[in-house]
This record gives C-alpha cells, structure tokens and sequence, in this order.
C-alpha cells in the first residue's frame, strides 16, 4: 500500500523496525523514512507537523559545520621544541658531511 506524501510510516512496517544502523546515505536519500525508524528504536512519538518541520529544514540540519580556517594545533611552546630539534638535526646533518666529506 502506498503511503500519501508527508503520512509517516504505520508501526511495524519494513521502514520502522528498529534500525541495526543508520547510515548517512540513508539519511540523505529517504530521511522521512530513516527518522521514523530511529524514532521507533527510540520509542519516541512525533507530530506530523514536526516531521513536516523536520523535512522542510532538513539541508540546514544534516549540514556539516564549516572548520576553522586558522586552526593552528601547535603553542609557541611547540615550534620552541620544534626549532631545538630541528637546529640539532642540522648538526647532525652538517657533521655527517664534515666527517668523510660527504659532498652533496
């Protein structure tokens, strides 16, 4: 039987059992369908209004948030020890070449 565009899902149909997994595909795709499901696994009940509200705000809801566009993950304290290291490495490198007169 064919259900009328924004009628949610009778209990017990293949749309509501209980989800063994949510996919983001299926939320995608048929979100009326894979909300109804999540919603029955939950025991939880909704207005026909607020799935209605749910599906016109749905591209603002499964949005990913935008990241920062100056995330910097290391402290002054980081390049400090970034810099040591990095001049020692250089020794190394310089006393390597130094040694046998390795000339690159």
């Amino acid at each position: 039987m064919r259900r009328r565009s924004g009628e949610l899902p009778r209990a017990g149909s293949r749309s509501t059992r209980s989800p063994s997994s949510v996919l983001y595909d299926g939320v995608v795709d048929d979100t009326t369908n894979t909300l109804a499901g999540v919603l029955a696994f939950l025991n939880e009940t909704v207005s026909e209004s607020a799935m209605d509200f749910a599906m016109r705000n749905r591209e603002r809801i499964f949005r990913r948030k935008k990241k920062l566009q100056n995330f910097d993950p290391f402290t002054e304290e980081m390049y400090a020890q970034l810099s040591i290291i990095r001049a020692d490495v250089m020794k190394l490198v310089s006393r390597y070449k130094d040694k046998d007169n390795h000339i690159t």
